[in-house]
């Protein structure tokens, strides 16, 4: 199995991630899939981290990237994250105040319709 598969699901990309640690060799190809997803103009974006169980400081990097990338396009980044295993690195790098995170893929779905400044992070 890959460690990524989009989804395109309406006006939105999806990236499935199947991976239970996602570390510096997964950050560069993250990295490449939000490029080329915002070079076919799809900046509605949503990287699926549900199965992962560890994530590192430059795969977050990779995700922080891709944030920008889409602000820098008016486009919008959500993470789907396993809130009991990855929010450690969350919080010690404040990445909670900077990104749209969400438990289920639903939420963050509806999550595109929600102004940024009114998203409220609460942890679990």
């Amino acid at each position: 199995m890959e460690d990524f598969e989009r989804e395109y699901v309406n006006s939105t990309a999806i990236i499935n991630t199947y991976l239970t640690r996602a570390t510096l060799k997964e950050a560069q190809e993250l990295k490449k899939i939000i490029d080329e997803e915002i070079i076919y103009d799809n900046f509605r974006l949503i990287i699926d981290l549900s199965l992962c169980e560890f994530i590192d400081s430059t795969f977050l990097g990779a995700i922080v990237y891709g944030h920008k990338k889409l602000l820098q396009n008016n486009g919008r980044l959500n993470v789907i994250m396993n809130f009991e295993a990855n929010t450690d690195l969350f919080f010690i790098t404040s990445t909670f105040r900077l990104l749209n995170v969400f438990s289920t893929r639903e939420d963050a779905m509806n999550g595109f319709e929600i102004p940024d400044h009114i998203i409220i992070k609460v942890a679990c």
